[in-house]
């Protein structure tokens, strides 16, 4: 729970195509929080990897979400963090688990999120990697699970309600 004295990170995870920073952008709004979108850590290679339709492996990974604990962290000194991150794979969690952070699992299903990405503009990952973020996602089991089919203001609203209204 947010109190005076102790900022609080919430880490909205998921699939691609689950809305995470479209969640994340509005509830940052709401709390006036600092919003970190994951993607904007990547480095140049492992945008170009994706972009050619190569999966990221777990050592690919490392800095980024080292590049996002370290933002985090510093930001969390001052104001509420939110930070949108597919975090997929438990370990990926675990590297981020020193931000204490709520953790928000938008549940998507596969055919939705294709639909999803195939609309979006402008973005580095290519459709055809969904089958292997699929294929390592390791569900949350202490998360508070959302379905991604919902409003971003209803699912904004909930995340509020759980995390800051308590």
């Amino acid at each position: 729970m947010a109190n005076k004295n102790q900022y609080l990170c919430v880490l909205i995870m998921g699939l691609p195509g689950s809305g995470k920073t479209t969640v994340a952008k509005d509830l940052s709004k709401k709390l006036k929080a600092f919003f970190i979108e994951a993607d904007d850590h990547h480095s140049i290679q492992n945008i170009i990897k994706m972009s050619r339709g190569h999966p990221l492996t777990d050592l690919d990974r490392k800095k980024w979400l080292s590049s996002i604990l370290n933002k985090a962290r510093e930001s969390l000194k001052s104001q509420n963090v939110v930070i949108a991150c597919s975090a997929l794979k438990e370990k990926y969690r675990k590297s981020l688990i020193s931000l204490n952070f709520q953790l928000v699992y938008l549940k998507i299903e596969h055919d939705v999120a294709l639909h999803r990405i195939l609309k979006r503009k402008k973005h580095f990952m290519p459709p055809s990697l969904l089958e292997s973020q699929i294929k390592i996602l390791e569900e949350p089991k202490k998360a508070l699970e959302i379905d991604s089919n919902l409003k971003v203001n209803q699912i904004s609203e909930i995340i509020v309600k759980k995390f800051f209204l308590n």
